[in-house]
C-alpha cells in the first residue's frame, strides 16, 4: 500500500495545482511503508532488553 502511494505521488503531473496532493500521497506512502518496519524494530529491541 505504501509503495503504491509513493508510485502515485511520483506519477502525478508536476503542476503547481497538484503539489499538495503529491505531498500528501508521498507522506502517506512513506508512513505506510516505514511504520511497520519501525514497529518491528522497536518490538525486537524490547524483546532483547526483556530477555537480557
Amino acid at each position: 500500500m505504501g509503495f503504491a502511494l509513493l508510485a502515485i505521488a511520483w506519477a502525478l503531473a508536476h503542476r503547481r495545482s497538484l503539489r499538495m496532493l503529491r505531498m500528501t500521497a508521498a507522506g502517506a506512502g512513506l508512513g505506510c511503508a516505514l511504520l511497520p518496519v519501525l514497529f518491528a524494530m522497536l518490538m525486537a529491541m524490547a524483546m532483547a532488553m526483556a530477555s537480557g
